[in-house]
């Protein structure tokens, strides 16, 4: 392992010598971090080594830096960046790599890909998300997440949905697809809708009953006013000299229509407001108190959940 550790850092030297050389414009500070990279990849330090790679990459982007970093993050078993840097050196035309770095790189690749997983996202609803250890994942430009052998938690989230948590252990080339379907939240509604609030069955129940008292309401007062109007003609012929013979009659109806108009009246003023209330109550998180009230034909029956 050693040996070929060194024969690693003595091709990287190389490469990096022809770089450097074959670009004579090459700004020093990309030619000094080029430099203490391969130093600190002798020394066995890949962390050092990768981040000063990719510090001198972005100066003068290169493949073979690129590539020197790929080397240094499968070094420290970061297969997952490896692959992408490793990939990404090969597709890379700034300063490419030598066909024999190439032969060395795909070899190299290929054996980053024995110790990740690849997996496709069916997620449902479609606007579901992922987080992988806490972390949104990041999507290659095939819509697929890689993820390093081991165990990883994977967290799935949606609007108006259930988040679902769960573990994944990952051993080595798979390429699967995670199929998975969340379970809807009860109650949810939907932000930037039209109208938080919405009439359930029960609500038009009592909205059509209260009405429907309300107009029962008015037929008592009429006929209340209908029967006065009656009574006051009688009491009218009386006062004349004349007979009155159905006064008592009238005066009954009267107050049956009074009475029957003022409960028809209450009922209905009482349902109508319950449906307003409960058309209101529908716009909060399912949390808070809610009734059900159901118009009599001389009461209203309420039932309270909390």
């Amino acid at each position: 392992m050693a040996y070929a550790r060194l024969v690693v850092a003595r091709a990287l030297t190389i490469a990096a010598m022809s770089l450097l050389c074959s670009s004579p414009g090459l700004a020093q500070s990309a030619e000094d971090l080029t430099l203490e990279a391969l130093h600190e990849f002798e020394r066995g330090h890949y962390e050092e080594a990768r981040a000063l790679f990719l510090r001198a990459h972005e100066i003068e982007p290169s493949a073979r830096l690129q590539r020197g970093a790929g080397m240094a993050a499968f070094e420290v078993r970061d297969y997952v960046e490896a692959h992408r840097l490793l990939q990404a050196s090969l597709a890379n035309e700034q300063r490419a790599l030598t066909e024999g770095q190439r032969r060395e790189t795909r070899t190299l690749l290929a054996r980053t890909e024995a110790f990740i997983g690849r997996f496709q996202l069916d997620l449902t609803p479609t606007n579901a998300t992922l987080r992988v250890d806490l972390r949104p994942p990041v999507v290659e430009p095939d819509g697929t997440v890689l993820m390093a052998v081991g165990t990883h938690q994977l967290t799935f989230e949606a609007p108006g949905h259930v988040t679902d948590e769960r573990e994944l252990e990952v051993r080595g080339g798979e390429d699967e697809t995670l199929n998975l379907a969340l379970e809807p939240m009860a109650g949810y509604v939907p932000p930037g809708s039209t109208s938080g609030r919405r009439v359930d069955a029960l609500g038009w129940s009592l909205f059509g009953g209260g009405g429907a008292f309300l107009v029962l309401s008015g037929l008592g007062a009429a006929g209340w006013a209908h029967h006065g109007s009656q009574l006051d003609e009688c009491r009218s012929h009386e006062a004349a000299g004349g007979h009155c013979l159905n006064e008592s009659t009238l005066a009954s109806r009267r107050a049956g229509f009074m009475a029957f108009g003022l409960v028809a009246g209450a009922t209905g003023i009482l349902g109508v407001t319950m449906g307003m209330l409960r058309w209101w109550w529908s716009g909060g998180t399912g949390d808070e108190e809610t009734s059900a009230c159901v118009p009599g034909p001389l009461s209203v029956d309420c039932r309270w959940r909390f």
